[in-house]
């Protein structure tokens, strides 16, 4: 695998690196991984609602910048003391993918003596407590995953930052997110700057570099992921509000029903998506809202296709039960 050095670019924003993504996802087959040095933010999931997540009164007064990324997931704050990484890759199995790169991480990490385990859907964990959260998406036939490495995060504006649903809390058996979060710090006397070169050791065999004209295209590509649209989206009405949490995350459905017809619906939520997740909602548009209608569409697709971990039995007791 390549390291990509941005060192020269110093710190940027989130948008940056979404747009580096992008880039590199269409330039070739190469499997590349790099770090980001990113300004104090709040990165959203692709599908999750801002109000539902974000403090956006405290984060304003904190001068943090708000994103939402290309891929699924939940909400996560970051940092000076917090570092993000990225994995091109073309394996586009969600699950292989995470076992792959973040077992790697795991092997990495105690080469230098931190402790660290893969599990859940995909999050890393020292003593039970997490410091890294990861999201993947697809593109064609390669993937992304990327994610946040906690070092020294300021734990108090990430509390007060991020703002996830109680029932989230619960279901995670801990009562604050103080309590479910450690920063590697506190597990070994490396700097940060050692901790990121073990890992690029481990990992990589060769290192690459962005040329001038490459930096300056991905600029223009980052636009895309500042604009008012991307990051707030659209909010059309709705009528009829459905949630779940399944064992891989939580399924928000919106959705606008006129005479028991379906004139809108979209998810939210911070699940993985696998495919586009419009392409889904718009087999369900102009139907009678009736479980033999929706389920007579079900037995054309695979909802799990589209969402990591949900059935069409899932998604009808979500509208149903």
């Amino acid at each position: 695998m390549k390291f990509l050095d941005l060192s020269k670019l110093g710190r940027n924003k989130c948008s940056f690196y979404f747009a580096l993504e992008q880039y590199l996802l269409d330039k070739n087959d190469d499997e590349v991984f790099f770090f980001w040095d990113i300004y104090p933010s709040v990165i959203i999931g692709r599908h999750q609602l801002i109000a539902n997540e974000v403090n956006e009164e405290f984060i304003n007064s904190k001068g943090i910048e708000l994103f939402r990324r290309v891929s699924g997931g939940g909400c996560v704050f970051a940092d000076e003391g917090d570092f993000m990484f990225t994995f091109i890759t073309n394996n586009t199995n969600v699950n292989d993918t995470f076992k792959i790169y973040l077992n790697k991480f795991c092997d990495a990490l105690r080469k230098i003596n931190i402790n660290a385990t893969f599990t859940g859907r995909n999050d890393l964990l020292i003593d039970g407590k997490k410091f890294s959260g990861n999201a993947f998406f697809v593109k064609g036939n390669r993937s992304v995953l990327h994610g946040t490495f906690m070092y020294d995060v300021n734990i108090e504006n990430l509390v007060r930052a991020i703002t996830p649903s109680k029932e989230k809390l619960i279901s995670k058996g801990v009562e604050s997110v103080r309590q479910r979060v450690v920063n590697l710090k506190e597990h070994t006397d490396l700097t940060m700057s050692e901790i990121k070169e073990a890992l690029k050791s481990f990992i990589c065999d060769e290192v690459i570099y962005l040329s001038e004209d490459e930096v300056n295209l991905i600029r223009e590509k980052e636009k895309d992921y500042l604009t008012h649209e991307w990051i707030r989206g659209n909010n059309p009405p709705y009528s009829l509000v459905k949630e779940k949490r399944f064992p891989n995350g939580l399924v928000n459905l919106r959705l606008d029903i006129t005479k028991n017809k379906i004139k809108n619906i979209s998810f939210g939520g911070d699940f993985m998506w696998l495919k586009d997740i419009n392409e889904l909602a718009k087999l369900f548009i102009g139907l009678e809202f009736t479980i033999e209608s929706i389920d007579r569409v079900l037995k054309e697709v695979k909802v799990e296709e589209y969402v990591m971990g949900i059935t069409n039995n899932d998604l009808l007791s979500l509208l149903f039960d």
